[in-house]
């Protein structure tokens, strides 16, 4: 549980400073968006994938990276 308390006060922190300054918060809530949307668009090209199955094989490593 004590993990769990810092965590959400580190991220509580983070959101109240991103809060402050709007502009940073638009660009981390579109900036996951836009690049999951290329990598799935890019992976189907490459790979000759339909969009939807490359969004779901882009998706896992768009999110962790």
């Amino acid at each position: 549980m004590k993990y769990w308390r810092e965590t959400c006060a580190v991220a509580q922190r983070i959101l109240i400073e991103l809060w402050r300054r709007q502009r940073s918060l638009l660009f981390w809530s579109i900036f996951p968006i836009t690049v999951l949307f290329l990598n799935g668009l890019i992976m189907a090209e490459q790979a000759q994938l339909s969009t939807a199955e490359a969004f779901e094989r882009a998706a896992p490593t768009t999110l962790v990276g």
